[in-house]
């Protein structure tokens, strides 16, 4: 869906239909293997041990108000053109909040404040070119497994200027990102964006900010294993309120839904990259 690339990638959850939060199990203590020493030695046990991840219920919702004559004599029907309007702002905002949702006033806790607040993998890129970002991707994803035993990121979120920058470099050896086979490259392109890194999947997100930093003119990059955040999404949901406005002959026209996002589950599955090296860029990167 256009908007939200990022809400679209990630597992899904059903939406709890009762209470205002939901609840996901996490293992603190897992059960463990050993090896029997000797016939008749007690098997090895270490009982789990876990607590609740819990997480409240957000709204995301907007509405306009629109006259009785420019409903009736639109052609076509303005609340369709109205309704495909909240769809897409509702679309950008839940996936923005999955990311930079701050966790308070109502909002999503995404996954930069995760990374923030819940100490994440932090990685910072000062200066350099696609080929020296390679690197601290790269080092992400070493971070990942060396913090988080047993998961590994496989997914890299993106601006799309980030992942065009990337696809332009060039050096002594030719494209750092390829089409078709890979020969010496680092990862494939196409359409002027990178496609993969190194075998990681590419997400591009025109929701990712690119107003960071001291200078206000930065982006992030962020790596994960997706498959441990979830997100639970109600369905979407329309009213159109005849009377609120009746005096004056106008409608109201809401969109609202309701959705719960385990982000911070386990915070060492994501890495953020940020940094003065991912400034506003210059073409080509090298």
């Amino acid at each position: 869906v256009p908007g939200r690339p990022f809400a679209d990638a990630l597992p899904k959850l059903p939406l709890s239909p009762v209470g205002k939060t939901m609840d996901f199990p996490r293992v603190t203590t897992a059960p463990a293997a050993e090896v029997q020493a000797a016939e008749g030695d007690a098997v090895n046990e270490v009982d789990l041990d876990s607590d609740t991840y819990s997480v409240d219920k957000v709204t995301i919702a907007g509405q306009t108000d629109t006259s009785i004559q420019t409903l009736e004599f639109s052609d076509p029907s303005i609340d369709t053109v109205i309704m495909r309007e909240l769809m897409k702002s509702y679309n950008q905002k839940l996936d923005y909040q999955l990311v930079y949702g701050s966790g308070a006033s109502g909002q999503h806790r995404g996954i930069k404040t995760v990374v923030v607040s819940d100490s994440g993998n932090a990685v910072t890129f000062s200066s350099g070119g696609a080929d020296d970002l390679l690197g601290k991707i790269y080092q992400a994803v070493s971070d990942v497994a060396t913090n988080a035993p047993g998961y590994e990121a496989q997914t890299i979120l993106l601006h799309p200027r980030r992942a065009a920058w990337m696809a332009s470099h060039r050096d002594a050896n030719g494209n750092l990102f390829q089409q078709g086979q890979l020969f010496l490259a680092a990862g494939q392109q196409n359409a002027g964006f990178v496609g993969n890194v190194a075998g990681l999947r590419v997400i591009r997100d025109s929701n990712i900010l690119t107003n960071q930093g001291s200078s206000t003119n930065e982006d992030d990059v962020f790596l994960m294993d997706i498959e441990e955040l979830f997100l639970a999404e109600g369905e979407q949901r329309t009213r159109v309120l005849q009377e609120v406005l009746s005096g004056t002959l106008q409608i109201r026209i809401q969109l609202y839904a309701f959705s719960a996002f385990a982000g911070g589950r386990r915070p060492k599955v994501i890495a953020r990259i940020s940094g003065a090296g991912l400034a506003s860029p210059t073409f080509p990167s090298t």
